[in-house]
């Protein structure tokens, strides 16, 4: 798959998880008043796997590791570290501005989504030879 194909499935790869992401995020905000930073890593966490099942069948062609167990280690520790910023938003949004916490996630959505799939492709979906961090000799 090229690179435009594989960015065009990982984003609806990435608007299912989202939904996901945001049910899980507004059930527990709204249905068990749970804290909206608890509530935005619960949903970001559950879409982040989501994300993950979908990705590695349907956007993804090369797999670098052969084991699913240290490959999800690794994507999640990805999506962990863009967690961070995605909870800023979220909080910041809700807090600071007094946005809803959908359009909070919305907001966030957007600066996340090139993170994680540039980061996510660089580390685990090329073949090691498609990608170096050498400059050309």
């Amino acid at each position: 798959m090229t690179l435009p194909r594989e960015l065009l499935a990982a984003l609806g790869v990435s608007v299912v998880a989202l939904l996901i992401d945001s049910a899980v995020l507004v059930s527990l905000t709204a249905g068990l008043s749970v804290p909206v930073l608890v509530a935005a890593t619960a949903g970001f966490l559950a879409g982040s796997v989501v994300n993950w099942t979908l990705s590695v069948r349907y956007v993804f062609r090369h797999r670098r590791y052969a084991s699913l167990a240290h490959e999800l280690g690794l994507f999640l520790a990805i999506g962990v570290g863009v967690l961070a910023l995605n909870d800023f938003v979220v909080v910041t949004v809700v807090d600071r501005l007094g946005l809803g916490v959908l359009a909070a996630k919305g907001i966030a959505a957007c600066l996340t989504f090139g993170a994680n799939f540039t980061l996510r492709r660089m580390i685990l979906f090329t073949e090691a030879k498609e990608f170096s961090w050498r400059v050309s000799e």
